[in-house]
């Protein structure tokens, strides 16, 4: 795709987000993670410069993002609280804005796929004993392993954002390539024992294949999908912890009888979130971000819905998802998108679809894999024939 050199304060805002992104995802080899806020300064001078005149889309978008903040600043002075889990929301939906304004050339993607290269060959080299080395380290208390949940969504990611790229491509041996790749990450995150990694790996590729066969009702199928995964999202911990005083599947053994069982300590943090709301203004509006609900550590409710559920509360929640599904559906082009439009939104779908029993939206460390493609499906620059035209000719 040739484009004239970037040479605006938005091309420079743009280079920025790249080398950003390529950080993190070198970074996650060496345990390193750019501060997030970073991203959220960048993101909104994207906006800024892109816009040369203030219409009633971006005051739209501003209006939910400070209706927001402030709900979110109110709801941490009553109850102690930090500010830091509303500015991760904001961080994503910032991201997200951004990458609407901005169209990736080919030297960026280039940049990209190289990190996540490298990153993916690293963690497919030390998967095969990753799993028994992490856990064995991390009951004695050794910080130097990366989660295997972690390696097993930088692998399931990675690999499907390269399932994008070369499905862009012209030339038939990087369009068949990317099946050896998906395979062999699917490996990868089987070896670390990520199960949630895994299945939104799987999850991406079935959907991807099921809307190139059925074309007529892509758009009912990926609406279905959206819906579908926020409400299992929700009601997950419910019907988890239902399962857990039943004993249902307390024998289940999974990745072979010594290893993963069903319950993975997830029901003890659900469980103590519910018994932290004692009255019903503590279930619309939260508790405030400053909770430790598992073994020390800082807030992860291992669920985005109960992550926003203890943070701002059922109005919180309702707030954010019905403002995320209606945006998605009035700025998702149905009928003109690209390929790759279509590609990257069936991918932040699988993100949701993974938040039923991890942290996915709201984890800094991740914030760019998530919501960049989701501005690029909603980016108007990706749907129009002459780009998909030019890109194939340079491809």
């Amino acid at each position: 795709m040739k484009q004239k050199s970037a040479t605006s304060l938005k091309g420079i805002c743009q280079k920025v987000i790249v080398i950003f992104s390529a950080l993190l995802i070198i970074g996650n080899i060496f345990q390193f993670s750019p501060p997030s806020y970073i991203l959220l300064i960048i993101s909104i001078m994207t906006v800024f410069f892109a816009k040369s005149q203030v219409d009633v889309f971006l005051i739209k978008q501003y209006l939910f993002i400070v209706i927001l903040v402030i709900y979110g600043v109110i709801v941490a002075v009553a109850t102690g609280g930090g500010i830091g889990g509303v500015l991760t929301i904001v961080t994503g939906l910032m991201v997200c804005y951004a990458s609407q304004e901005i169209a990736f050339d080919k030297t960026d993607i280039i940049l990209l796929a190289v990190a996540m290269c490298i990153s993916i060959v690293y963690w497919l080299y030390r998967s095969p004993n990753y799993y028994s080395e992490f856990f064995y380290n991390q009951w004695k208390g050794d910080g130097a392993y990366t989660n295997s949940n972690s390696v097993g969504h930088y692998l399931a990611y990675e690999s499907s954002y390269m399932f994008m790229f070369m499905s862009l491509s012209r030339k038939k041996w990087i369009r068949r390539g990317k099946w050896i790749l998906v395979a062999i990450c699917i490996w990868g995150c089987y070896n670390v024992r990520a199960r949630m990694a895994l299945a939104a790996l799987m999850v991406f590729i079935f959907i991807n294949y099921v809307i190139e066969k059925f074309p007529k009702h892509r758009e009912v199928i990926v609406k279905f999908f959206l819906l579908a995964s926020v409400a299992l999202e929700i009601a997950f911990p419910f019907i988890y912890l239902w399962m857990y005083k039943m004993e249902i599947g307390i024998n289940v053994k999974m990745f072979g009888l010594s290893e993963k069982g069903l319950y993975s300590g997830r029901q003890r943090i659900w469980q103590a979130a519910f018994d932290s709301m004692t009255d019903i203004d503590q279930v619309l509006f939260g508790i405030g971000s400053k909770h430790d609900f598992w073994k020390g550590h800082i807030l992860n409710m291992h669920n985005n819905a109960m992550n926003l559920f203890v943070i701002i509360g059922v109005v919180g929640l309702v707030l954010y998802f019905g403002y995320m599904i209606n945006y998605i559906f009035k700025n998702f082009d149905f009928k003109n998108a690209s390929k790759l439009q279509w590609q990257c939104l069936i991918f932040f779908i699988c993100i949701v679809l993974e938040g039923t029993t991890d942290i996915t939206l709201f984890y800094n460390s991740f914030l760019a894999y998530y919501f960049i493609p989701l501005g690029i499906a909603l980016n108007s620059k990706y749907s129009s024939l002459k780009w998909r035209l030019t890109w194939e000719e340079e491809m």
